[in-house]
């Protein structure tokens, strides 16, 4: 099993890939960006919520103001994805123009969405297999 989580609501301990993760009691567990690839939705336990820490196995990262944080819901086959950024204009007026910010954040979730669309289709096609390996028209 990927993930083991043992203990109670209140006090959790989850274990990743034989990684123990740090997280708040009603946090967010950090999950390191390079384990994520390994994961599949299912492997994650309903209602407990992980943040993204550091870059995926892609390259890809976010800003340090970046938080990503998913979880299972009680849903089946759901997953709820959060993305906050927050711009402090005190800290980054002058280095980065808010525009400029918001389109490099623009570019990184298009590139996320374009990866959850292709493990979307993926899993479609598994789902309803056809004979050509394309999809037709109902």
């Amino acid at each position: 099993m990927y993930v083991q989580v043992t203990g109670d609501h209140d006090h959790l301990s989850v274990i990743v890939m034989g990684e123990p993760l740090a997280g708040q009691p009603n946090g967010p567990y950090l999950l390191p960006g390079r384990l994520v690839k390994a994961l599949k939705p299912e492997d994650l336990p309903i209602d407990v919520a992980f943040q993204l820490d550091g870059a995926l196995s892609s390259g890809y990262g976010f800003y340090p103001e970046d938080a990503v944080v998913f979880q299972r819901s009680f849903q089946p086959r759901s997953l709820w994805i959060k993305v906050t950024s927050t711009y402090v204009a005190a800290d980054l007026d002058g280095l980065f123009s808010l525009e400029s910010t918001l389109l490099a954040r623009k570019q990184i979730l298009e590139s996320i969405c374009d990866t959850v669309f292709e493990v979307e289709a993926r899993g479609n096609a598994k789902q309803w297999p056809h004979t050509d390996g394309q999809f037709g028209e109902c």
